[in-house]
Protein backbone atom coordinates (compact mmCIF):
# COMPACT_ATOMS: atom_id res chain seq x y z
CA UNK A 1 0.00 0.00 0.00
CA UNK A 2 2.96 2.29 0.60
CA UNK A 3 4.10 1.67 -2.95
CA UNK A 4 0.66 2.66 -4.23
CA UNK A 5 0.78 5.88 -2.21
CA UNK A 6 4.20 6.63 -3.67
CA UNK A 7 2.87 5.96 -7.18
CA UNK A 8 0.04 8.44 -6.54
CA UNK A 9 2.54 11.13 -5.53
CA UNK A 10 4.83 10.42 -8.50
CA UNK A 11 1.91 10.58 -10.95
CA UNK A 12 0.82 13.88 -9.39
CA UNK A 13 4.28 15.41 -9.72
CA UNK A 14 4.64 14.15 -13.31
CA UNK A 15 1.23 15.60 -14.25
CA UNK A 16 2.15 19.00 -12.85
CA UNK A 17 5.54 18.96 -14.62
CA UNK A 18 3.90 18.02 -17.90
CA UNK A 19 1.32 20.78 -17.52
CA UNK A 20 4.06 23.33 -16.79
CA UNK A 21 5.77 22.27 -20.01
CA UNK A 22 2.49 22.73 -21.93
CA UNK A 23 2.04 19.00 -22.51
CA UNK A 24 -1.62 18.73 -21.56
CA UNK A 25 -2.15 15.28 -23.09
CA UNK A 26 0.75 13.84 -21.11
CA UNK A 27 -0.55 15.55 -17.98
CA UNK A 28 -3.95 13.93 -18.51
CA UNK A 29 -2.27 10.54 -18.92
CA UNK A 30 -0.52 11.01 -15.58
CA UNK A 31 -3.78 12.12 -13.96
CA UNK A 32 -5.55 9.02 -15.27
CA UNK A 33 -2.74 6.89 -13.90
CA UNK A 34 -3.02 8.68 -10.54
CA UNK A 35 -6.79 8.11 -10.51
CA UNK A 36 -6.36 4.41 -11.33
CA UNK A 37 -3.75 3.97 -8.60
CA UNK A 38 -6.03 5.74 -6.10
CA UNK A 39 -8.85 3.37 -7.03
CA UNK A 40 -6.50 0.40 -6.59
CA UNK A 41 -5.51 1.77 -3.20
CA UNK A 42 -9.17 2.06 -2.20
CA UNK A 43 -9.82 -1.49 -3.46
CA UNK A 44 -6.93 -2.82 -1.36
CA UNK A 45 -8.21 -0.98 1.68
CA UNK A 46 -11.66 -2.46 1.06
CA UNK A 47 -10.17 -5.94 0.82
CA UNK A 48 -8.30 -5.43 4.10
CA UNK A 49 -11.51 -4.29 5.76
CA UNK A 50 -13.36 -7.32 4.41
CA UNK A 51 -10.62 -9.64 5.63
CA UNK A 52 -10.79 -8.09 9.09
CA UNK A 53 -14.56 -8.50 9.22
CA UNK A 54 -14.25 -12.09 7.97
CA UNK A 55 -11.76 -12.81 10.71
CA UNK A 56 -14.21 -11.45 13.27
CA UNK A 57 -16.98 -13.62 11.80
CA UNK A 58 -14.77 -16.68 12.04
CA UNK A 59 -13.99 -15.92 15.67
CA UNK A 60 -17.72 -15.51 16.30
CA UNK A 61 -18.37 -18.85 14.55
CA UNK A 62 -15.76 -20.47 16.79
CA UNK A 63 -17.58 -19.09 19.81
CA UNK A 64 -20.86 -20.31 18.33
CA UNK A 65 -19.43 -23.83 18.12
CA UNK A 66 -18.74 -23.67 21.82
CA UNK A 67 -22.31 -22.46 22.34
CA UNK A 68 -23.66 -25.40 20.31
CA UNK A 69 -21.59 -27.77 22.45
CA UNK A 70 -23.14 -26.17 25.53
CA UNK A 71 -26.61 -26.67 24.05
CA UNK A 72 -25.76 -30.30 23.33
CA UNK A 73 -24.79 -30.76 26.98
CA UNK A 74 -28.03 -29.01 27.95
CA UNK A 75 -30.00 -31.42 25.76
CA UNK A 76 -28.43 -34.48 27.31
CA UNK A 77 -28.95 -33.02 30.79
CA UNK A 78 -32.62 -32.32 30.01
CA UNK A 79 -33.06 -35.82 28.59
CA UNK A 80 -31.48 -37.28 31.72
CA UNK A 81 -33.82 -35.23 33.92
CA UNK A 82 -36.81 -36.30 31.82
CA UNK A 83 -35.80 -39.92 31.97
CA UNK A 84 -35.24 -39.88 35.73
CA UNK A 85 -38.22 -37.74 36.76
CA UNK A 86 -40.48 -37.91 33.73
CA UNK A 87 -41.22 -34.18 34.21
CA UNK A 88 -41.22 -33.19 30.54
CA UNK A 89 -42.55 -35.06 27.61
CA UNK A 90 -40.15 -36.06 24.88
CA UNK A 91 -42.00 -33.81 22.43
CA UNK A 92 -41.23 -30.68 24.49
CA UNK A 93 -37.50 -31.48 24.64
CA UNK A 94 -37.36 -32.22 20.92
CA UNK A 95 -39.23 -28.98 20.12
CA UNK A 96 -36.85 -27.03 22.34
CA UNK A 97 -33.85 -28.59 20.62
CA UNK A 98 -35.28 -27.88 17.15
CA UNK A 99 -35.78 -24.24 18.13
CA UNK A 100 -32.23 -24.09 19.46
CA UNK A 101 -30.82 -25.64 16.26
CA UNK A 102 -32.76 -23.24 14.03
CA UNK A 103 -31.55 -20.27 16.04
CA UNK A 104 -27.96 -21.50 15.88
CA UNK A 105 -28.15 -21.96 12.10
CA UNK A 106 -29.38 -18.39 11.73
CA UNK A 107 -26.62 -17.06 13.99
CA UNK A 108 -23.79 -19.28 12.74
CA UNK A 109 -24.12 -18.64 9.04
CA UNK A 110 -21.19 -16.82 7.46
CA UNK A 111 -22.26 -14.92 4.38
CA UNK A 112 -20.52 -15.60 1.10
CA UNK A 113 -20.81 -11.97 0.13
CA UNK A 114 -18.02 -10.88 2.47
CA UNK A 115 -15.95 -9.43 -0.37
CA UNK A 116 -17.68 -6.75 -2.39
CA UNK A 117 -16.00 -4.99 -5.30
CA UNK A 118 -17.57 -1.65 -6.21
CA UNK A 119 -17.87 -0.78 -9.87
CA UNK A 120 -15.37 1.90 -10.86
CA UNK A 121 -16.27 4.67 -13.31
CA UNK A 122 -13.84 7.49 -14.08
CA UNK A 123 -15.50 10.87 -14.59
CA UNK A 124 -13.42 13.06 -16.91
CA UNK A 125 -14.93 16.31 -15.56
CA UNK A 126 -14.10 15.30 -12.01
CA UNK A 127 -10.61 14.36 -13.16
CA UNK A 128 -10.14 17.79 -14.76
CA UNK A 129 -11.37 19.58 -11.61
CA UNK A 130 -9.04 17.50 -9.48
CA UNK A 131 -6.18 18.28 -11.85
CA UNK A 132 -6.87 22.03 -11.61
CA UNK A 133 -6.84 21.81 -7.80
CA UNK A 134 -3.55 19.93 -7.86
CA UNK A 135 -2.09 22.44 -10.28
CA UNK A 136 -3.06 25.35 -8.01
CA UNK A 137 -1.62 23.50 -5.01
CA UNK A 138 1.68 22.97 -6.83
CA UNK A 139 1.81 26.62 -7.89
CA UNK A 140 1.36 27.65 -4.24
CA UNK A 141 4.15 25.28 -3.24
CA UNK A 142 6.37 26.67 -6.01
CA UNK A 143 5.68 30.26 -4.88
CA UNK A 144 6.51 29.43 -1.29
CA UNK A 145 9.71 27.67 -2.42
CA UNK A 146 10.65 30.73 -4.53
CA UNK A 147 10.08 33.01 -1.54
CA UNK A 148 12.25 30.75 0.61
CA UNK A 149 14.98 30.85 -2.07
CA UNK A 150 14.84 34.67 -2.18
CA UNK A 151 15.19 34.89 1.60
CA UNK A 152 18.18 32.56 1.48
CA UNK A 153 19.79 34.60 -1.33
CA UNK A 154 19.38 37.83 0.65
CA UNK A 155 20.90 36.24 3.71
CA UNK A 156 23.87 34.90 1.73
CA UNK A 157 24.30 38.32 0.02
CA UNK A 158 24.36 39.99 3.43
CA UNK A 159 27.02 37.55 4.60
CA UNK A 160 29.16 38.35 1.54
CA UNK A 161 28.69 42.13 1.85
CA UNK A 162 29.62 42.25 5.55
CA UNK A 163 33.12 40.73 5.12
CA UNK A 164 33.79 43.12 2.22
CA UNK A 165 32.85 46.11 4.37
CA UNK A 166 35.10 44.84 7.15
CA UNK A 167 37.98 44.40 4.69
CA UNK A 168 37.41 47.87 3.22
CA UNK A 169 37.37 49.35 6.72
CA UNK A 170 40.58 47.54 7.59
CA UNK A 171 42.08 48.58 4.27
CA UNK A 172 41.32 52.25 4.93
CA UNK A 173 42.84 51.93 8.44
CA UNK A 174 45.99 50.41 6.92
CA UNK A 175 46.14 53.16 4.29
CA UNK A 176 45.86 55.91 6.88
CA UNK A 177 48.51 54.28 9.12
CA UNK A 178 50.82 53.96 6.08
CA UNK A 179 50.22 57.62 5.27
CA UNK A 180 51.06 58.55 8.87
CA UNK A 181 54.23 56.43 8.75
CA UNK A 182 55.31 58.07 5.49
CA UNK A 183 54.58 61.53 6.88
CA UNK A 184 56.64 60.84 9.96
Amino acid sequence: MLRLEQDVNVAKRNAVKAQRNDMTQLAMVHMRRRKAVLEELERCASILTNLDSSELRLERAKNDVQLVQSYTLLKTALQDIRASNDIMGSENVEDLMLDIREEMEDVGEIGGDAIIYPEVVIDEDELNKEFKLLEMECEKEQCSEANDDEVQEKQSDERVVQPLEVQQTKGSDNTSSKAEAVAA
